[in-house]
């Protein structure tokens, strides 16, 4: 399969970028001491490239996608407010909300490609 559109690779280079710098991250837990370093840089390569990949692919967005940033933004800044009033911890009515976000975006992208198909 080829791909399309230059904004497809954009989003796989922030979304693997930023998923490596994440793993790498994890890896520095525990690592033996000489891997330290190592693990360090490639953590720091990982960002710069999932970040280029975000500026690029924000670039080059859609309506929706700037509809999903602005509700995952008022989300965020509710989150606080909500947790406070039932007693919860803030990430769980963030990872609530942005999850249910980010399906029905993630929904609405496979509704969009198959309607494209």
């Amino acid at each position: 399969m080829e791909i399309d559109y230059i904004r497809d690779f954009t989003m796989y280079t922030a979304i693997f970028g930023i998923m490596s710098f994440a793993w790498f991250g994890w890896a520095q837990e525990a690592p033996k001491k000489s891997w330290r370093a190592y693990i360090g840089i490639a953590s720091g390569i990982a960002l710069i490239v999932g970040l280029a990949g975000v500026y690029l692919s924000v670039a080059d967005w859609d309506a929706a996608l700037y509809i999903l940033a602005v509700l995952m933004t008022a989300a965020a800044l509710i989150s606080p407010w909500i947790a406070r009033k039932i007693e919860v911890a803030y990430s769980a009515v963030t990872g609530i909300s942005s999850g249910i976000l980010l399906f029905m975006f993630a929904v609405l992208g496979l509704v969009r490609f198959l309607l494209a198909s």
